[in-house]
């Protein structure tokens, strides 16, 4: 941790604030250290010692405490159901894909109307004309996968026409009887086939921070027609990837609008330290242990580490990071992180020039994020392929 003042207050995460700020009413650390075991609370005290000083948020059906306590065993409420950690939800957030109850028993066990609902293979429920209509509504995509009539034969794969061009498609969904037929070719694993094979699949969404199948007035959908890896892409065998990063060309130009802007690139010798305010975002798992993602793009204030800290955060057997293309960023706890489904999102650090700065691309994290763990963040440095990315998009 940095070394504070005699003047200031250090956070648990080892953030430096005033010391004036401890038990001031606002939060001022990242993870409001300043307000815990405040012997003048004043309000409803969480479990775990944060002091909220107020009363009024104590089951008002609005979550504030980490450890929710300050919404367990509230009084039953009108169209609510409790949750197995003993806060309440509305009955309409039961089943609908979404953790609400933040241990995610509100989608354990849902049943799906087989009248008018499939069931996604994460146990969600989606409506029955969602399926194969384009759209990606389920987290896995098995719902998409165009439908042919097939007449096969052992060993040949199943092919679609696209755009001018064959593809071939292995999917989890098939039935033992065609399993056989349909998946040899691609070892019966499903996952197996590499969709970066067929940009076409991938349909990116602009202006929007939510996981809905709707697209709002102010956000729009695109279609790409090309990936570029790195070419210096290198699976590790011990867990990390290094160079983990592409480019994905869309179909047509962005229109830049209110709503949709870029974010700018940094120098070549561009730094990034401990100082800067930088944001991870994405809509990954809040932990480990859960079976959904969010509905609302989330994000989380991280912090980056020193490169010294960063070359020894290694994972067994690995005998340090190289940071020459790594950028380590989260706090020791492991607490506040990136997450399963986060990888790709960026790391955006305000710069000296005021203007928010694509820092890193995440790679991978701790595999018990949300919990105790010293593994940072990992993210692919942008400065390092700067001059990559610079030629692919200047290419005609």
């Amino acid at each position: 941790f940095t070394a504070c003042s005699s003047d200031e207050f250090r956070c648990d995460s080892g953030q430096c604030v005033p010391q004036t700020s401890r038990c001031d009413r606002y939060t001022h650390c990242q993870d409001k250290s300043d307000e815990y075991n405040c012997p003048d609370c004043l309000g409803f005290q969480c479990t775990n010692g944060l002091c909220l000083w107020s009363f009024i948020v104590q089951c008002n059906g609005q979550v504030d405490c980490d450890d929710l306590s300050d919404e367990i065993n509230c009084a039953p409420k009108i169209n609510q159901r409790k949750c197995d950690n003993g806060i309440q939800i509305s009955n309409n957030q039961w089943c609908d894909g979404v953790d609400n109850c933040y241990d995610n028993s509100d989608e354990t066990n849902c049943s799906c109307n087989p009248v008018y609902e499939h069931q996604c293979t994460d146990i969600t429920c989606i409506r029955q004309e969602w399926v194969c209509d384009g759209y990606t509504d389920c987290i896995s995509d098995e719902t998409n996968f165009h439908l042919l009539s097939i007449n096969g034969t052992d060993g040949q794969k199943l092919q679609i026409f696209l755009k001018g061009q064959n593809y071939s498609v292995c999917s989890s969904n098939w039935t033992t009887e065609w399993s056989d037929i349909i998946c040899r070719g691609l070892g019966h694993r499903p996952g197996a086939y590499n969709y970066t094979n067929t940009p076409n699949f991938i349909e990116v969404t602009l202006g929007s921070v939510e996981r809905s199948r709707s697209v709002h007035n102010h956000s729009v959908k695109l279609s790409s027609d090309l990936i570029y890896h790195y070419p210096g892409l290198t699976w590790t065998g011990l867990g990390p990837i290094y160079w983990d990063i592409a480019l994905v060309r869309l179909e047509r130009p962005v229109k830049f609008t209110a709503y949709i802007s870029p974010i700018c690139l940094p120098s070549v010798n561009e730094i990034f330290s401990e100082a800067d305010t930088c944001f991870l975002a994405g809509w990954g798992y809040l932990g480990y242990n859960q079976a959904t993602t969010p509905q609302f793009l989330r994000e989380a204030k991280l912090k980056i580490w020193n490169p010294n800290d960063c070359k020894t955060n290694t994972v067994a057997m690995e005998t340090e990071v190289n940071t020459t293309f790594t950028l380590c960023a989260g706090y020791s706890s492991g607490i506040l992180s990136g997450c399963q489904g986060d990888s790709g999102g960026p790391l955006m650090c305000l710069s000296s020039r005021k203007r928010w700065t694509l820092a890193g691309v995440m790679s991978s994290g701790s595999n018990v994020c949300g919990s105790q763990s010293n593994l940072a963040n990992r993210f692919t440095k942008t400065s390092a392929v700067l001059n990559w990315i610079e030629r692919i998009i200047t290419m005609k």
